[in-house]
């Protein structure tokens, strides 16, 4: 037996991104060991059409895992401890 109601929800809401027209940063790299606190990369989320997000490096403490590959890359499950999604960006710097 069910004792709830079926009904319409929600429709999701977005944050809008600021967006630094002035270009973007060095793509993202897994194989890259040398991020420092404060470094911003790009990290693409689209190619067609070409979409890009922002992302700094995070300050001490957390600044070490920036340099940790994969298991803390940009919009993975621990990258908010090493990232911070800034807005997004296009072009080249």
């Amino acid at each position: 037996s069910c004792d709830g109601s079926i009904g319409l929800t929600a429709s999701p809401s977005f944050d809008a991104l600021t967006v630094d027209a002035s270009g973007c940063p060095e793509e993202w790299s897994a194989s890259k060991t040398d991020y420092e606190a404060g470094d911003r990369v790009s990290y693409s989320v689209s190619d067609s059409p070409s979409r890009k997000l922002l992302y700094q490096c995070r300050e001490w403490p957390n600044a070490g895992y920036c340099n940790l590959g994969e298991g803390f890359e940009p919009t993975t499950l621990y990258g908010e401890q090493a990232w911070t999604l800034i807005g997004a960006c296009s072009g080249t710097l």
